[in-house]
């Protein structure tokens, strides 16, 4: 509901999400998935109307997920048979991070963050962890030195 109140107040497009998490008793995640409908310009009202009525009929979408459902037949309950899959991309978490990329944040910090840093700490290295995908990389007092400007 979140997401459907956003995609219509700020970016002003008509929008239905619907989202799942099936959870097993162990707390791991056994299927997520759901959906999102936009509607395009020049829909008819006859249109627009027969989409709300499907999508208001619809499951949970943890129902869905639970009884089997694929993505495709999730939109064949909407839209029927007029559905055409173009292309399929497996969904993966992958985090961009790297130690250049940390190395670049330190340097934003400016010079003298980086010498409170070298100074204030009993560390070396010191450990940035990411807050996505909580890899380590290290720096040494010198290494952060190095990333002072001049």
């Amino acid at each position: 509901e979140d997401l459907t109140y956003y995609l219509a107040t700020s970016e002003q497009t008509p929008s239905s999400v619907g989202i799942g998490v099936l959870v097993d008793v162990d707390n791991s995640v056994v299927a997520a998935g759901g959906y999102m409908v936009q509607l395009l310009p020049g829909l008819d009202d006859e249109a627009i109307s027969r989409i709300e009525e499907m999508i208001s009929a619809l499951p949970h979408p943890t129902v869905m997920i639970r009884g089997g459902d694929t993505p495709e037949q999730i939109l064949a309950r909407i839209f029927g048979d007029d559905v055409a899959v173009l292309g399929r991309t497996p969904v993966r978490f992958a985090c961009p991070c790297s130690r250049e990329r940390v190395a670049n944040a330190l340097a934003l910090l400016g010079n003298e963050e980086i010498d409170a840093m070298i100074e204030e700490s009993t560390e070396d290295p010191h450990e940035i962890k990411c807050r996505f995908c909580n890899a380590a990389y290290y720096f040494t007092n010198r290494d952060l030195a190095a990333l002072k400007t001049a």
